[in-house]
């Protein structure tokens, strides 16, 4: 009876950490979704909103050496899809002097849209969107090393 209590408490010692680091673990600071809206037969715009939490804020697509790392949006592992240039934001970002990093940033700290047009290549019936996004996001405290996101949209041809 005491060998299975102690195996008992050494269990419950050993989880408990792997528990409290789990609970611990902080959200992401930006929430990204993706949509595909069909326009033509072959054609649509792909969306991808990046929605930051409170407090937090989304870096720029174009950014100065020696900052933060710019939210860079990559299609190219896409299969089946012709895009036409590459995603543009809804908005422009804020510009600021951001004293974390001590030079002219921009960033998003509001819900963002990025959109493209796209096609599926021709004699194909469907095709499959990856989208890869890389971003910083920082609060007036701290940042968030650069994340890697990926989102899947599958798209067929209308009949």
């Amino acid at each position: 009876m005491n060998k299975l209590l102690l195996l008992l408490m050494l269990a419950v010692a050993l989880l408990s950490p792997a528990a409290q680091a789990q609970s611990n673990q902080q959200e992401a600071p930006v929430k990204w979704i993706s949509a595909v809206r069909m326009t033509g037969n072959d054609s649509g715009v792909l969306s991808i909103t990046a929605t930051p939490s409170a407090g937090w804020h989304l870096y720029g697509t174009t950014l100065p050496e020696g900052g933060p790392k710019p939210t860079v949006i990559d299609l190219s592992g896409s299969a089946g899809i012709i895009f036409e240039g590459n995603p543009s934001p809804s908005a422009k970002p804020t510009e600021i002097n951001d004293p974390l990093f001590g030079m002219q940033l921009n960033w998003w700290a509001k819900p963002v849209t990025f959109t493209v047009k796209f096609k599926i290549a021709d004699g194909r019936a469907s095709g499959r969107i990856k989208a890869k996004i890389t971003y910083m996001a920082c609060n007036d405290h701290n940042c968030v090393p650069p994340v890697t996101e990926t989102l899947f949209r599958n798209v067929t041809r209308k009949k």
